[in-house]
């Protein structure tokens, strides 16, 4: 069976995923035909995996407010697009991708987006509303594109859990597929686990928000303190919020909220699932 996986962007999160789930696919069996897109200009780290290159477009260097992410990931596909009627399975690490591409065996991994069905005012804020009003434009194409492309998946793999997917958006023969990680197979240290415990027990909503580098202004750390703030000041929820990541020195938490608010550090993979 030949599987397209990708594209590989290089740098990110999600390309970090995307790489180490081809090495995982590569060890399970040999007739497994594994190959990785990449965009031309983007060296893939392991020159053993197979890979086929994709020729760099302009839609690609388009900041999300220029133009739109929904512009942006449109343009972006028509090269995909015609590269995979050749494979038997496609999947799309970056799920808006699915949006525009239709294939008989399409997978996506999809990676939260639909927290904003949870609670839409904490996710608008969490995209700068009222002050960032191109980063709520943006935030809403995303939902868009992502409602799109479970239309037509015939398997998601989601760090949500099923009962968040949104069921009259997807395929009666939709297959789910959780998290690789069970809680059971975590590292994370008991003490730990003791201080969430106590801090969230009486919470309503527990929110998570995790960045490699909480510092990059671009990834939206300070606003998503600042939404949280107004929810637990305005609406008088209780929530608490967890920041993953380095750089918090970075960020301002307001005094009244700083009981509510816990930074973890940078966490491993198995740990930040815990």
């Amino acid at each position: 069976m030949r599987i397209a996986i990708g594209p590989y962007g290089g740098g990110s999160g999600i390309s970090t995923y995307t790489s180490e789930l081809c090495k995982a696919l590569a060890t399970i069996q040999n007739d497994l035909d594994i190959t990785l897109l990449t965009w031309q200009g983007i060296d893939y780290p392991d020159a053993k995996f197979p890979t086929l290159t994709l020729p760099k477009n302009a839609f690609l260097g388009m900041s999300d407010y220029t133009g739109g992410p929904f512009a942006k990931v449109f343009g972006a596909t028509r090269v995909v697009r015609q590269k995979m009627k050749d494979f038997d399975l496609v999947h799309f690490p970056d799920s808006t991708y699915g949006a525009f591409i239709r294939h008989p065996r399409l997978v996506l991994t999809t990676w939260g987006y639909f927290s904003w069905r949870l609670l839409p005012r904490w996710y608008a804020e969490r995209f700068g509303f009222p002050v960032n009003i191109p980063g709520t434009v943006a935030a809403i194409e995303f939902m868009a594109m992502n409602t799109l492309a479970l239309r037509t998946a015939s398997a998601i793999v989601s760090l949500l859990p099923l009962r968040y997917l949104p069921k009259r958006h997807i395929r009666k023969n939709l297959l789910y597929i959780p998290p690789p990680l069970a809680p059971s197979e975590t590292s994370i240290s008991s003490s730990s686990q003791d201080e969430s415990d106590t801090r969230t027990e009486n919470a309503d909503i527990v929110f998570i928000f995790g960045s490699r580098d909480l510092s990059i202004k671009g990834k939206g750390a300070q606003l998503a303190i600042d939404a949280f703030t107004k929810l637990i000041l305005r609406d008088k929820t209780r929530a608490v919020l967890f920041m993953v990541g380095e750089g918090k020195d970075a960020l301002s938490v307001p005094n009244t909220v700083r009981d509510n608010v816990i930074f973890t550090g940078f966490l491993d993979r198995r740990d930040y699932l815990r």
